[in-house]
This record gives structure tokens, sequence and C-alpha cells, in this order.
């Protein structure tokens, strides 16, 4: 019988804790930071347990930079649903601290492939919502 990496640890949600902590030290420190020692001491977990739940740090920036833009394309959907969408959708795009993460993915993509493939993902799907926002902006600015 198989177990997740996640049941079978024994620190409590420590690969959720190491994915917090990875964007904690990118957003405080850099990119450059986020080794595996600073940010097992960040989570408080012993430095092992990153290569136990990540084989290789791509796949820990990977699995964070999945789990933030899902969360932010998430609420850019939500926010297609605003009696102003624009402005919506402008007030995500400000915020301090996702532009600090994205702008941190951003220079990580410039030296690792695999983060350049999903950065270039997310930004189509980022477009798409964006251009529906568009279009009923205009649409709606036609009817005046």
């Amino acid at each position: 019988m198989s177990t997740s990496r996640e049941g079978s640890s024994k620190v409590p949600n420590a690969r959720h804790r190491l994915m917090q902590a990875t964007a904690q030290v990118m957003l405080e420190e850099g990119y450059a930071a986020a080794t595996s020692r600073r940010v097992a001491a960040k989570a408080g977990v012993k430095q092992a347990l990153v290569y136990y739940y990540f084989p290789t740090m791509d796949d820990l920036f990977l699995a964070v930079l999945r789990a933030g833009t899902e969360a932010f394309l998430e609420r850019r959907r939500e926010a297609l649903a605003d009696p102003d969408p624009l402005r919506a959708l402008w007030r995500i795009s400000s915020e301090a601290e996702t532009t600090g993460l994205n702008t941190e993915f951003m220079a990580l993509a410039n030296h690792r492939k695999a983060i350049r493939a999903e950065l270039k993902a997310y930004n189509e799907r980022v477009r798409d919502i964006e251009t529906s926002a568009l279009t009923v902006a205009l649409r709606l600015m036609a009817l005046i």
C-alpha cells in the first residue's frame, strides 16, 4: 500500500511549509537566497526534507509558482464579475506581494528553463482573462 509523502512525514504540513518558506525567502531576499538550506531553516525543518518532497530545487520553485498562479488566476477570473472588471484586475495586478514574487520568478526564469516554460503558459492564461475583461468593457462602452 502506498502512502503520500505528506502523510508519511513526521513533520505536519512540511511540504506546504517549505513552499511558503520558499516564497517568503524569495520576497524578502530574492530568488538567489532560496537555497535548500535557507528554505529548510525558514520552514523549521531539516534540509533533507526539502529533497524528500522536491527532488530538485526546480521542483520546489515550480510547486510554489504553480500554487501561486492558480490562486492568482482564480482571483482574476472572479474580477471579471466585478462591476468594473478592468479596475478590479488593476488592483489585483498592483499588489506588492504578488508583483514582488512575480518579479523574482521572472528573474529566475532567465536561468531556469522549466520556470520559463511555466511562466509562459501562465502568462498566456492571464492574457486570455485580460482579453475577456477588455472585450466586456469595450462592449459596455459601445452601449453607452
